[in-house]
């Protein structure tokens, strides 16, 4: 819903909507596309073993999960260099992002604000960089030699 509301921001999408993963929601999301007109331009890619490539070449990652334990997947697509867009659900994410500083936290479950920062993100190029720069640094707060010193004993 909130890429197709991106067409109220930007104008025309003028790029795909790409999904990662694969779960019990696989056949509601191609009705839902479908029902919104926009399935020719979303692709339920299913599970990834490496998403590397994804992180690497995607405009923004965005997570629209409404409750979210712990967010590996924003910290892995920091540290590709993707800026990020999330709902601020309950935990999670907002023990990650900054809002505004290394990614954009939105209401959680206010689509029409997650499209709209979606679309601040695509269309601001400083927000954009420092987004990326600051992401790429929080990233690094999660290697695994800085978890693993923060558990060592001294």
């Amino acid at each position: 819903r909130a890429y197709a509301g991106l067409e109220a921001s930007l104008g025309e999408a003028k790029f795909d909507l790409v999904i990662l993963g694969e779960g019990e929601e696989r056949q509601n999301l191609v009705s839902l596309a479908h029902a919104i007109g926009i399935d020719g331009r979303v692709h339920l890619i299913g599970e990834v073993p490496h998403p590397e490539n994804w992180y690497a070449h995607a405009e923004c990652f965005v997570l629209s999960s409404r409750y979210e334990g712990w967010g590996n997947v924003i910290v892995e697509a920091m540290a590709y260099g993707c800026p990020v867009v999330s709902f601020d659900c309950p935990v999670g994410p907002n023990e990650i992002i900054q809002h505004n500083k290394n990614g954009v936290l939105v209401r959680n479950g206010d689509v029409k604000a997650l499209a709209k920062a979606i679309a601040q993100v695509l269309d601001d190029g400083k927000l954009r960089q420092r987004l990326i720069t600051a992401g790429k640094k929080r990233a690094g707060d999660f290697a695994v030699g800085e978890i693993a010193r923060l558990w060592l004993v001294p």
